[in-house]
Formats: C-alpha cells, sequence, structure tokens
C-alpha cells in the first residue's frame, strides 16, 4: 500500500511485497474459435494465487493449463518460454519481482490441414474472481498477432474487456500470442524508481505525452500509447511512497 502526502498537485503485477492479497483467486479463461458447425474445440488457462503460501509476501503459485484436447479441430494455449520451446506444465514467479507477465501463444490445429476460420474469442469465465484480486493493482490482457505485433490491450477491471473477438481465417499452427499481466500501479507510476511519485516522474511521462510506439516511458497500460488511462494513475498516486 502507498502512503500518499499530498493531492493538491496534479500532474496500470502481480509481484511487489509491498502490497497484500485482498484473498486466494482462481482466474479462468477460455480461447476458442467459433465457426457455424460448432465443430472446433475450445482451450483455457487458470491463472492462480494463494496467500497461504506466501503469508507475508505478494506472489502467484502456480499458473498452469489443462491437459491438450481431443484430437480433431481445435484451440490450444501454450505459455512461451523463449522462440520455440512450449510447454504445458506449471510454473511460479519470484514473489520479489515487480511484475507478472504470463505469455502465451495461441495455435489452431484441424484434422484437414487447411485451417480454421472464424472468430476467435478470449473470455474470462469467472469475471466475479477480479474482486479477490489484489486490490491495488492493475490486471490486464496484451494480445500481439501471429508476427509478434501488438494488436490491443485489455484492462481487465472493465467488464466490457471481459470476452472479446476477432475474426481469423484460415488459420493453421501459432495464429497469436496473450500476455496476462497484473501490475503494482504505484509501482507502475514509479516511472524513475525512487520510491516517490513527484515531478520527476511527471517529467519523464510528459516527454512521451501523446506518444505511440513500443516501450515508451509512461505507457503504465502498456497499450502502445502514452495517454490520459496512464496520467490517470500518475495522479492518483501522486506524492505517494510505494514501500511505506
Amino acid at each position: 500500500m502507498c502512503r500518499c502526502f499530498s493531492k493538491k498537485m496534479l500532474v496500470v503485477c502481480f509481484l511487489v511485497s509491498a502490497t497484500a492479497f485482498c484473498g486466494s483467486f482462481e482466474l479462468r479463461f477460455s480461447a476458442s474459435i467459433q465457426n457455424d458447425a460448432n465443430d472446433i474445440f475450445p482451450d483455457s488457462f487458470v491463472v492462480f494465487g494463494s496467500p497461504q503460501t506466501l503469508p507475508e509476501e505478494l506472489g502467484a503459485s502456480p499458473l498452469f493449463q489443462p491437459p491438450a484436447p481431443p484430437a480433431g479441430n481445435y484451440v490450444q494455449i501454450r505459455r512461451a518460454r523463449g522462440l520455440t520451446d512450449y510447454t504445458r506444465d506449471s510454473m511460479s514467479y519470484d514473489p520479489n519481482e515487480p511484475n507478472l507477465l504470463y505469455s502465451m501463444t495461441l495455435s489452431a490445429f484441424d484434422e484437414q490441414a487447411v485451417g480454421l476460420s472464424g472468430n476467435c474469442v478470449i473470455q474470462l469465465e469467472n469475471p466475479e474472481a477480479i474482486q479477490n484480486l489484489p486490490e491495488d493493482c492493475l490486471v490486464y490482457l496484451r494480445r500481439f498477432d501471429s508476427l509478434g505485433t501488438f494488436v490491443g490491450s485489455y484492462d481487465l477491471s472493465d467488464s466490457n474487456n471481459h470476452r472479446f473477438q476477432w475474426p481469423v481465417s484460415e488459420v493453421s499452427g501459432v495464429f497469436g500470442q496473450l500476455d496476462f499481466l497484473v501490475v503494482d500501479r504505484c509501482m507502475a507510476a514509479d516511472l524513475i524508481v525512487d520510491d516517490m511519485i513527484n515531478l520527476y516522474d511527471y517529467a519523464a511521462f510528459a516527454e512521451n505525452w501523446e506518444q505511440t510506439g513500443d516501450g515508451r516511458v509512461g505507457d503504465i497500460f502498456q497499450d502502445e500509447s502514452v495517454d490520459i488511462k496512464d496520467l490517470s494513475i500518475i495522479a492518483e498516486k501522486w506524492l505517494c511512497s510505494c514501500t511505506e
């Protein structure tokens, strides 16, 4: 939790020791390609957090996916590690790290080897579980195409983003990537990392105001745009210390 000294001046993790769980959580997401024949098996992934395993620190433990779907037409989600290493096993994260980033590839397989077409749908199956996540954090998904080009960022605190879709045509093999992130709000706003949200952070933010592209300082929501959404977090945490 942050300690705020003033709000008179106005100018989006999973793993920060200064933040605490509101309770255990389990987020269940599904991925499917919906077509007229309704013959494509969906897949899912689950994110678990357990305060019992890390009672004094924020952590994620473990994250895993279900067994592979049956033979036929199906969508598969696999955790991405490096360029070619794809696994479906469990994983855990160091609670001392500032962010959680869980990267997954989306793959399509069909018996006829002609590719799958329809609407790819990503859905949070239990949106009520969002309430059990750490209260002072940003939770969102980022989507990339098959070439790794950023497409969009979906803030999961907004119920409109609990389900989103896009059309696909004759996709085969890897056709996209999803990044699941949880980011501590105060840590994200501390752009120069001095444990205080102040004019130094605002100056760094202002240099990139309304600029777009990957890796811009001030792009708190990581949607490749430095805009009013990011400014709102800096204003919210103005003159806060993230460790007090």
